[in-house]
């Protein structure tokens, strides 16, 4: 296991009128674990606090988490797979709309094949995202699908 950990605290004070300060932890964790000489986890969670330049949102509060896996099949076949959640909170002055300030939920997962024949690599992949909101204009669902081929010099 090899990886990295940070923790802080962090001030937020906007300038806006009435609007709300955020004193808290903010932290980040990345870790990547090997538990078979095939298989290899990677591992993220963090959180952080910013001041916004958005005239209705005085900052923001974002957590993510996110965890990738890659499996070897063979010498020149492998296989990817991974899940990551966003979630934003916005804070802004009671005066503006509380429509403006619209917090999220975004899912993500895909899944891939990547198969290498001397310098050329295959690969395909589909992704998935599903963003959740308050306001329905910002809520979707969006899937996608990928061939790519590349050259090594």
């Amino acid at each position: 296991i090899t990886g990295k950990v940070s923790a802080g605290y962090t001030w937020v004070t906007p300038k806006l009128p009435l609007s709300p300060k955020f004193h808290g932890a903010s932290y980040a964790l990345n870790l990547t674990a090997r538990p078979t000489e095939a298989l290899q986890l990677d591992i993220i969670a963090s959180r952080s606090a910013s001041a916004s330049n958005l005239a209705d949102v005085a900052y923001t509060i974002t957590d993510l988490y996110s965890l990738q896996a890659n499996y070897v099949l063979s010498r020149s076949l492998s296989a990817q797979a991974g899940v990551s959640y966003q979630k934003q909170n916005m804070k802004g002055s009671p005066v503006n709309s509380p429509f403006a300030q619209a917090d999220y939920d975004l899912w993500n997962a895909n899944a891939g094949l990547r198969y290498t024949w001397r310098k050329v690599t295959f690969n395909v992949d589909v992704s998935h995202a599903r963003r959740g909101s308050q306001l329905l204009f910002q809520q979707f669902n969006d899937t996608r699908a990928g061939v790519g081929v590349s050259l090594g010099l």
